[in-house]
């Protein structure tokens, strides 16, 4: 169950952390590995007037012992920054809580509570085991253990069940001194120390907020049966109920009617998988008369959720009688004629149907694309490309139910040649092993598949297997050292009469070639400061698939491959060259099998450096009135393989141009702070270590008389 937020929000992150501390620090020392330790579970619910405690020891025996003690009820409310020890603990009931005795007991519960009754006897009822107690009795020692065990069971459940019951074994206990919007720490433990038996000290954190009903059960649904409605649940999801009330309404949800006078509870035997979902099965229903349910949950507290509702319905499921089935006759190529005998008819009969399977068991399909009429009493069947099939007819009733007869073997007296098999491919590889494959043929009486073989088309084909080859690949072995380039296959399809289709269409596979191609031959090759230009003549073979352009620089040990051509082509031009570099060339050619000829002549080819470097793009000149001087600005992006630097010149009037600063490459801007009256012409080139140069950009500026 999801359970509402405001109301169980029990325990947080520090929470858990202060009351672990606090444990640790201050509960009672108990040895847990002693054979007599009992622990005690503690659980709590908080609304914003008042905290619900409920408790019980984990074992039967510290049940019995822990009853003639007493339980302690002590609270700490939770402050920030305070700290926490054992005298912050105030009793919220002076006295131990115990059972309640009996005669006040059944005034307090009254003697229409069923539940406290069952507690009063497991608690106050006769003993089962004979008294006195013989210790060297095995069947006695064996009764009284499953006398307590049984006791304890039925007590806890009854207090789960019912406050009042759980307020009367001392179970339970209801604090109203509370505040709302407050943490407090709850501890319960046995009053009284005890040699029989060593308990724990248990401890709850709870937050008083405002809350709501509890949340109704979830995942609650129905599977319709003949005259009975399945209802079920599932238990993982609603694991924080521990029994559960169901009402059913036949008259529309006017009125509901509590249908278990005991709650249902999840039961699980030792060594048992629990079980996914609850079940409550409902016999006394009308078939597709619609029923509501409500399913209301019950808490460890002994509270009702909010009910879950549903309709459900049961209907017919009882199939009606099977037809009666005659020998089939064929009445036609591929035609089958079914008759059977229907001699009771039911009054909810709808029609027949009639399926169709290759196996006598399995595997039925209806062949038929809607019930045929009810007095309908045969039907022709199509096997098409079939030889045999097995064949049933179902009655149908009006609610889907199918009365199936017994299946009949329908056997064509003759029979259609398969279609012959399509899309036939293969390969060879360079060992000789041919690998084919194809399209399986549709017909589901195909046993298999021949292969046959030729060298030339026009030959006869011979079978290469005497046996039927059962699978749509097929492996063969053939020569390589022929003078035929070429092999040819077909495949014929077999069906289980040894019925042969035609031949496929002819596969032609060439033979792998073991022989590279001869090598091409460099004839000349040119350079320029961006591009290295390389001619050859090609390899004269004429299986050349593919030409792979080589190259390798003085220092590089492994060749390249820098492209790839196609065959026939005789030129290339290589624009990926760095100036003064010298790089070496070569070429193979490949051919269609994957054989690669011997490396052509190899050329060495060095592309020069003209001297011509890049030149500043950006190039601005301001005159500043006030300082009376130009400023220049620029931006410089070429990357430069050397190193590199800025050169400004100026030219006044009429005289050229002077050197005016050289500056380093990360310098983008210069003040010049004596210019001349007039005409200033400012100029600016890079220089490179290598002793390249870029053009000079210029820009022109006037200075004020």
């Amino acid at each position: 169950m999801k359970t509402n937020k405001n109301r169980y929000r029990i325990i947080g992150v520090m929470a858990m952390l202060m009351l672990l501390i606090h444990f640790n620090s201050f509960g009672q020392k108990v040895d847990k590995s002693d054979s007599n330790y009992t622990s005690i579970k503690l659980i709590a619910r908080a609304t914003s007037d008042s905290v619900v405690l409920r408790w019980a020891p984990t074992a039967a025996g510290g049940w019995a012992i822990a009853n003639t003690l007493g339980y302690r009820v002590e609270r700490l409310t939770v402050e920030d920054g305070m700290d926490i020890t054992a005298k912050a603990y105030k009793a919220v009931v002076q006295q131990p809580i115990k059972p309640m005795p009996l005669d006040a007991w059944m005034q307090y519960a009254g003697p229409n509570n069923k539940f406290s009754a069952i507690a009063a006897q497991a608690l106050y009822g006769k003993l089962f085991v004979p008294n006195p107690l013989k210790s060297d009795s095995l069947i006695n020692l064996r009764n009284a253990a499953d006398e307590l065990s049984n006791r304890y069971s039925f007590a806890l459940f009854a207090a789960d069940n019912d406050p009042i019951t759980a307020n009367a074994l001392g179970l339970r206990y209801v604090d109203k001194d509370v505040s709302v919007n407050m943490r407090y720490i709850y501890r319960v433990y046995v009053a009284t120390t005890t040699r029989e038996m060593a308990f724990d000290t248990a401890y709850v954190m709870v937050e008083t907020l405002p809350s709501k009903g509890v949340d109704p059960p979830v995942g609650f649904d129905f599977r319709s049966g003949d005259g009975s409605i399945q209802l079920v649940w599932p238990n993982s999801l609603n694991s924080d109920f521990i029994g559960f009330y169901l009402y059913r309404s036949d008259d529309g949800g006017k009125s509901f009617k509590l249908r278990n006078q005991v709650p249902i509870v999840y039961a699980q035997g030792g060594g048992q998988e629990p079980t996914e979902n609850i079940l409550y099965i409902d016999t006394a229903t009308i078939n597709y008369k619609v029923y509501s349910y409500r399913l209301v949950g019950i808490t460890p507290f002994g509270e009702l959720s909010n009910p879950s509702e549903i309709k459900a319905f049961s209907r017919d499921l009882t199939p009606p009688p099977a037809p009666v089935l005659n020998k089939p006759k064929q009445i036609a190529p591929g035609k089958i004629k079914l008759t059977w005998e229907y001699k009771s008819q039911p009054s909810d009969l709808k029609g027949f149907v009639v399926s169709q399977s290759n196996s006598a068991n399995n595997n039925y399909r209806f062949i038929t694309a809607k019930p045929l009429a009810k007095n309908a009493k045969e039907y022709i069947v199509d096997l098409g490309d079939e030889f045999e099939a097995y064949l049933m007819v179902a009655a149908v009733d009006t609610a889907g139910n199918l009365g199936f007869s017994f299946p009949v073997l329908a056997t064509l007296t003759e029979t259609p040649v398969p279609m012959p098999p399509q899309d036939v491919t293969g390969k060879i590889d360079k060992s000789g092993r041919v690998i084919l494959s194809w399209k399986p043929v549709s017909s589901k009486n195909i046993i298999g598949y021949r292969v046959y073989r030729a060298n030339d088309p026009s030959h006869e084909f011979i079978a290469v297997s005497g046996n039927i080859h059962p699978d749509t690949v097929f492996v063969d072995s053939i020569s390589l050292n022929t003078l035929s380039r070429n092999i040819y296959y077909r495949v014929a399809a077999v069906n289980s009469r040894y019925q042969y289709s035609e031949q496929s269409p002819i596969l032609r596979l060439r033979r792998p070639d073991s022989n590279p191609p001869a090598p091409a031959v460099i004839s000349d090759f040119s350079v320029t400061d961006k591009s290295v230009t390389l001619n050859w003549y090609c390899s004269p073979s004429s299986d050349v698939a593919i030409q792979r352009v080589l190259r390798r620089t003085e220092n590089d040990s492994q060749w390249t491959v820098i492209d790839s051509l196609k065959p026939g082509l005789g030129k290339y031009v290589d624009l990926k060259v760095v100036p003064k570099t010298t790089y070496y060339y070569s070429l193979v050619s490949v051919d269609s099998s994957g054989n690669v000829s011997k490396m052509a002549n190899t050329i060495a080819a060095r592309p020069y450096d003209t001297g011509k470097r890049e030149s500043v793009k950006q190039f601005t000149a301001r005159y500043n009135k006030q300082s009376k001087s130009v400023t220049l600005k620029w931006q410089y992006t070429a990357n430069q393989p050397a190193g590199y630097w800025f050169v400004l010149y100026r030219k006044t009037n009429d005289y050229d141009f002077v050197e005016l600063k050289g500056l380093k490459p990360e310098v983008n801007e210069f003040v010049d702070s004596s210019p001349v009256k007039g005409s200033n012409i400012y100029g600016i080139t890079v220089m490179t270590a290598d002793g390249g140069q870029s053009e000079m950009t210029i820009q022109k500026i006037d200075i004020p008389e």
